[in-house]
């Protein structure tokens, strides 16, 4: 029944997706229901599997290498230069002679020091998705396909930069693989996919006999969470029973992984309301009539159908789509550095041009980047999978020298974007695994900025969050992707490296103010580097209690909070911190809460209701700011109202009337919070005013989002002591506060 269930609410919140990610997301959607309508009759597999003896026998002797020579590829159309600086092999590997199935591939080896370098493999899911197409061309290979269908451009974090990199399209019918017995496009599963992929590896290892005994990883994302810890048994369990062991198994790392059937559901339905995607009350229906199990029935069904996501795709909610028109002409919906959600259409029409197909040494056929297979097998869940790889995680250590490698450690990532396979599901999943942790949550840097996150579990297990990320982590984040991936192949968790702060910092004096009570802001370092080895607990003498208890605080409450943003970041935490120190103190003041209505001094009112400052209105007009461009169809004005004659207490306002119909649109006032923090800096000049303030920290560009083309926006700098605003009585610093702000705002409207 949950397959039903899950089938509607799984084609609800996919139907509309990007271009980019249509294919790849709608054959997981399709495989999805395709389990679904079989009535939950989904095979079970026992964790290790065993490679027919037949096809061992037929193939792992067999001499291949004279064939590598025919398989390099001398130049691809289209691509940068005549020279790549790393050489490129592609071709077919039989897989079973009888019936004539063979998988193609496309290898890349590392631009610098390839023979000392590891081999890494990558599959990507679907099921039924081309690695070549979508993990060469669009996620982690050398080159990326431009807009022109036809040239290629270098892929700055490729990840050949750290390994040889071996693309397999997977299984039979994918791509460019085939077979000449049709009847076996009709027998796919998971079973066979990793029988013919370990097949692969034996049969290509014996094309390119110097990866023999090569450190060898496997890699892979979304359904290959199903392939890659398969294969991975597979090659484990041989190695276990054979004396002929030539795959050196070192790793697996999976990507936003398909691992559990029920507990995607249950994370994707956490994931989308968190992220404000469903409402509280369709996510408390859906929990009320769900049980995520085989239990649940229509009441279920019907709450999983009942909103709308709209046009998003479910592969990152924040980036834009491919819009496609009626003429067939396409384009992005907004522009995002280095996101193009149209770049689907480049990889089908690059992989059809028949030179294309001959340097690759394709067949001649048509290719596409997903295909609908008919598949056979595959486990609700692949925990026990995992579970089986940890167990025999522990021996591989110890069996280090017998002529035989284990899987010794499994690195989990996932992109905090991805509403497909959701960080929430993996997270459920691993529950189910009840391992201690060994490293602790904590940060990880890339480039000088949090790349993500990383926590390390007793038996070789290591969750990573890579944040900004959708579901194809290497696309979305390819600089802090290929960070993780150098860490992978270290043997290492990525490292942490926290810059030493200013004493003077103008951003963020109060970080630096926690620091220095904690003891950090005295080390005699330029910076801190947290790294740990994955099979020692390394560092830990490092993080002190009142480390972790910084990094905790930061985490929670402001850890992706932009630079620019740093001031009134600091100003929240100042005073969360404040009211924590009060609720544990004695002072009734500052716990005091007071009542609902705030009531305005009726001195005050009657001081200054009536007052007349309409002349002064000519006064405050700005004839122009600084460094602002031509141009400019509106009127704007900025100076002083004063909120209270005797202390001389004046607040500053910045107005921006609408460029158009002013007199008949409305005024809307902006406040900015903190508290503490400038109304005119933060909100009308980074976020919603008329002007940006570029970085030659002299001239303006127009904002052509501003909120003055809807109304007349009216920035306040409050209470006094904020920004231009100011006080002549210096006491009135210190009576801050929210009914004061509140009484004086009101009084400043009313002038």
């Amino acid at each position: 029944m949950i397959h039903q269930n899950f089938s509607v609410f799984y084609f609800l919140i996919t139907n509309k997706v990007s271009s980019l990610h249509a294919s790849q997301e709608a054959r997981l959607r399709e495989f999805v229901l395709s389990r679904r309508s079989s009535g939950n009759r989904v095979t079970e597999h026992e964790p290790a599997f065993t490679v027919s003896n037949s096809l061992r026998a037929e193939y792992s002797g067999t001499d291949q290498s004279a064939l590598k020579a025919a398989d390099k590829i001398t130049a691809l159309p289209g691509q940068p230069g005549d020279d790549v600086g790393f050489d490129q092999y592609s071709g077919y590997v039989t897989v079973d002679e009888k019936n004539g199935r063979a998988l193609f591939y496309y290898f890349v080896e590392a631009t610098h020091d390839a023979a000392a370098k590891p081999l890494l493999l990558w599959l990507n899911g679907g099921p039924g998705c081309s690695s070549v197409g979508y993990g060469a061309m669009i996620e982690l290979g050398p080159f990326r396909i431009n807009s022109d269908n036809k040239t290629l451009s270098r892929n700055e974090n490729a990840w050949n930069s750290e390994a040889n990199v071996l693309f397999l399209e997977s299984p039979a019918g994918v791509g460019f693989s085939y077979s000449n017995t049709t009847s076996d496009y009709n027998m796919s599963g998971d079973r066979r996919t990793a029988d013919d992929a370990f097949v692969f590896m034996i049969n290509w290892i014996q094309r390119f006999p110097e990866y023999k005994g090569r450190a060898f990883y496997i890699s892979g994302e979304s359904y290959a969470g199903h392939y890659v810890p398969q294969l991975a048994t597979d090659i484990l369990s041989h190695n276990i029973n054979s004396k002929n062991n030539i795959i050196n198994l070192q790793a697996i790392l999976v990507g936003n992984a398909y691992l559990d059937y029920n507990k995607n559901t249950k994370g994707q339905i956490d994931y989308l309301w968190s992220h404000g995607v469903i409402s509280d009350e369709v996510w408390t229906n859906i929990t009320r009539n769900c049980k995520f199990s085989p239990l649940d029935g229509k009441a279920c069904s019907d709450a999983m159908a009942s909103y709308d996501s709209g046009y998003i795709s479910g592969y990152n909610i924040y980036a834009p789509v491919c819009i496609n028109e009626p003429n067939g002409t396409y384009y992005p919906s907004s522009y995002v550095s280095g996101i193009d959600p149209c770049s689907n259409y480049y990889i089908q029409a690059y992989f059809n041009e028949p030179m294309v197909q001959k340097a690759f040494h394709a067949r001649m056929t048509k290719w596409s980047g997903c295909t609908d297979l008919h598949w056979k097998d595959a486990p609700v869940s692949m925990m026990p999978t995992i579970k089986w790889l940890l167990d025999h995680g522990l021996p591989v250590w110890l069996y280090r020298f017998a002529n035989y490698k284990r899987c010794d450690r499994q690195h989990i990532f996932s992109g905090d974007f991805d509403a497909t396979c959701p960080l929430t599901a993996t997270r459920y999943s691993i529950t189910d695994l009840e391992l201690s942790v060994m490293e602790p949550w904590r940060p990880w840097t890339a480039n000088k900025e949090v790349g993500g996150y990383v926590q390390q579990y007793k038996g070789g297990l290591v969750l990573v969050l890579v944040r900004g990320a959708g579901h194809q982590v290497p696309y979305f984040q390819p600089e802090r992707a290929l960070v993780l991936v150098s860490s992978f192949l270290k043997g290492t968790l990525p490292s942490y490296i926290m810059e030493r702060r200013s004493h003077t910092h103008a951003h963020s004096p109060y970080r630096y103010e926690h620091l220095r009570k904690t003891g950090l802001a005295d080390l005699e370092i330029d910076e801190v580097t947290t790294g740990a080895s994955l099979s020692t607990e390394t560092s830990k003498k490092m993080r002190t209690d009142a480390y972790l208890t910084h990094l905790i605080f930061l985490l929670l409450v402001s850890v992706a909070v932009l630079h620019a943003n740093a001031s009134q970041q600091a100003q929240i935490e100042k005073l969360i911190s404040f009211r924590r120190a009060a609720r544990t103190g004695s002072s009734s003041k500052a716990s005091s809460v007071p009542e609902s209505g705030v009531r305005v001094r009726s001195s005050l009112l009657a001081g200054y209701s009536g007052a007349d400052q309409s002349a002064l209105k000519a006064a405050d007009k700005i004839a122009a700011l600084p460094g602002q461009p031509d141009g400019v169809e509106f009127d704007q004005y900025g100076g002083y109202v004063t909120v209270d004659e005797k202390n001389g207490r004046a607040l500053f306002y910045y107005l921006a009337e609408a460029p158009q119909d002013a007199s008949s649109k409305p005024l809307l006032l902006w406040l900015n919070g903190g508290p503490g923090c400038s109304s005119l800096g933060y909100g009308a000049m980074l976020e919603l005013g008329p002007f940006r303030v570029n970085n030659d920290n002299r001239t303006l560009r127009i904002n052509k989002y501003a909120w003055n083309n809807e109304a007349n926006v009216l920035f306040l700098e409050s209470p006094a002591g904020v920004g231009y605003s100011y006080s002549n009585t210096t006491s009135d610093y210190d009576e801050s506060g929210d009914a004061k702000t509140a009484e004086d705002a009101y009084i400043f409207l009313s002038l």
